[in-house]
């Protein structure tokens, strides 16, 4: 038996106690996406893929790639895997500080003019290990319609 598949087992009499299957994967150590697929059903079948498999035995991005006539090939990082450069996170913190106290724009107005949601920028500032500003923090729940609409109504009814 498989290191693997004695987590699997383990997680599984913790499952069977009343314990989530998230809980159960953290404390044994496996990943949710390996659990689901020893306790649901059967792996994708390209080597090395450990989602669960849909259809002729491969997962949903293995399908994509066979429906497009390509060879199966590893599915890509997704976009929350890849992460921003240093300098570019301070070309934006930048851009957004000289907007505010340059150009004297308030927060709603500098993240509609840079074309990022408050998210990103705060992400911007994470990313730096900086303070993020209060009145960034206060504006996140903002969406980017709805502060262009606080800045230029004209543009909103247009």
């Amino acid at each position: 038996m498989t290191p693997t598949e004695q987590k699997v087992r383990k997680a599984r009499r913790l499952i069977a106690a009343g314990m989530t299957r998230q809980d159960a994967a953290t404390r044994v150590g496996v990943s949710r996406e390996t659990l689901r697929v020893y306790l649901d059903g059967a792996a994708c079948r390209f080597p090395g893929c450990t989602k669960l498999a849909r259809n002729r035995g491969l997962c949903s991005g293995h399908i994509q790639q066979e429906r497009r006539g390509e060879d199966l090939h590893p599915l890509s990082a997704t976009k929350a895997n890849t992460m921003i450069s240093i300098e570019d996170a301070e070309l934006d913190v930048h851009e957004f500080e000289f907007m505010r106290h340059i150009c004297g724009l308030s927060p709603v107005q500098a993240v509609v003019r840079l074309g990022m949601s408050p998210y990103v920028i705060i992400d911007r500032y994470h990313r730096l290990g900086r303070e993020v500003p209060v009145e960034l923090a206060a504006i996140r729940s903002v969406r980017l319609a709805t502060a262009r609409r606080m800045v230029d109504p004209m543009a909103a009814a247009s």
